[in-house]
């Protein structure tokens, strides 16, 4: 439905979208320290879903700005 948070963004741990890009990076450093295929909590599956989301929110917010 329209106004509903994208998945990607919930998957990111956002309950609303982010105003700027610098905060959707922070946080995938914070996840990505957790979901490294090298850390014991992590795993290869993770980190690349981890990776396409905050690509695709990365984009979202830059289409957003630019309308």
């Amino acid at each position: 439905p329209p106004g509903e948070l994208p998945q990607f963004f919930k998957d990111l741990g956002f309950t609303d979208i982010p105003q700027d890009k610098a905060t959707v990076k922070a946080r995938f450093k914070v996840l990505a320290q957790k979901l490294h295929p090298d850390k014991p909590t992590g795993s290869q599956a993770a980190f690349v879903k981890l990776q396409d989301d905050t690509n695709k929110a990365l984009q979202y917010i830059a289409k957003e700005q630019d309308e």
